[in-house]
């Protein structure tokens, strides 16, 4: 959703808002959140950007609109369901909505994709351990477990979905190349129980 709200703010020239000089800020929000709690007990948030998922307003439908030819805009908005997912883990100090994830946001509007951005353990909305504070990150491998159970309880909740990709950014990177092994194994195992395999 694109919040269009009167009493915006401009961001003239803040880096971080990639700062143009006098431009107004928009911030695309997630159509929806579907928190998890991890096996450690960490209750992690997860924001999820599509077209109206849950019925939950606004989604990426407007930024859709406006940069895909209309008749394919209908036929993949009547399809969205089978929407693949990019599912993206962010760096240190950073949550859902730093600018990198506004772009990949408007990039996954255009190609049919819906982005799911995990928020890491004492970042964005997610709690932390007991005792580490807020963009202080657990154990490294605890991290890799957290990533691992978000491929799993991502692709179990979007079922209809045609599989998944998985990126990151800075840590977010290193994690989902750690990860991937638990990922893998994860997904061999649904296969060899008859289970429709969902990464690509």
């Amino acid at each position: 959703m694109v919040d269009n709200s009167p009493n915006e703010s401009p961001c003239s020239s803040h880096l971080a808002f990639g700062g143009n000089g006098g431009s107004v800020l928009r911030l695309i929000t997630a159509s929806s959140q579907c928190p998890f709690k991890t096996s450690d007990g960490v209750l992690l948030n997860v924001e999820c950007f599509g077209p109206n998922y849950g019925g939950g307003g606004g989604g990426i439908d407007n930024i859709h609109a406006s940069t895909a030819d209309h008749s394919m805009h209908k036929r993949s908005m009547h399809n969205s369901d089978e929407w693949p997912l990019l599912l993206y883990v962010h760096g240190v100090c950073e949550s859902a909505e730093t600018w990198g994830v506004q772009t990949l946001v408007q990039y996954c509007a255009k190609h049919c994709w819906r982005l799911i951005v995990l928020e890491l353990a004492g970042h964005g909305l997610s709690e932390n351990k007991a005792g580490l504070g807020r963009a202080t990150c657990p154990n490294f491998d605890d991290l890799i477990n957290h990533v691992v159970e978000f491929a799993g309880q991502m692709s179990g909740k979007f079922s209809r979905s045609r599989g998944f990709a998985m990126c990151g950014c800075s840590l977010g990177g290193a994690l989902v190349s750690f990860a991937v092994r638990g990922i893998l194994a994860t997904r061999r195992d649904k296969t060899e129980q008859h289970e429709h395999p969902d990464f690509y």
